[in-house]
């Protein structure tokens, strides 16, 4: 072989180290991207499930509060429901027989719940006007709120 071939020979031999080299840290470098990529792409799942729990979450609660709102916006229902909650206040506040649920005093007239206190009784209605409510919230007057406290 002559001197020129072994040069070439050399060089080829250089490069393709080179080449394997080159090629060698550029498989490194798309594998450590990759793990990272994998990496990233757990996290995002992760959250997106954590997101998607979250979602359902608050559209059950939505859901809740529209069927609160169905409830309170029915006269009847709204006063079946404040009846329930005066009954379970009083159960959890006063000893038993200090009150009397749907009391019907001589003249006919029946109020949700009384209280006993010495020889006196306390009518209690458990009942509100919604309406009246809301305008206490939404008026500016307070004139106008005194009137709708008076009544609700």
């Amino acid at each position: 072989p002559s001197e020129g071939m072994l040069m070439l020979q050399n060089q080829m031999n250089e490069l393709a180290r080179k080449l394997d080299r080159g090629l060698g840290q550029s498989t490194e470098v798309i594998q450590k991207q990759f793990g990272e990529s994998a990496k990233i792409i757990r996290e995002v799942t992760e959250r997106l499930t954590k997101l998607d729990e979250t979602n359902r979450q608050v559209v059950n609660f939505a859901e809740q509060l529209r069927k609160l709102q169905d409830v309170l916006q029915n006269p009847k229902q709204r006063g079946i429901l404040g009846e329930y909650y005066l009954e379970t206040v009083l159960k959890n506040v006063l000893p038993p027989g200090s009150f009397q649920m749907q009391y019907g005093f001589k003249d006919g007239n029946i109020v949700d719940a009384v209280v006993f206190v010495d020889k006196r009784i306390i009518p209690i209605d458990s009942k509100f006007s919604l309406e009246n409510y809301n305008r206490i919230l939404e008026t500016h007057n307070v004139e106008e709120k005194k009137k709708y406290e008076k009544t609700t």
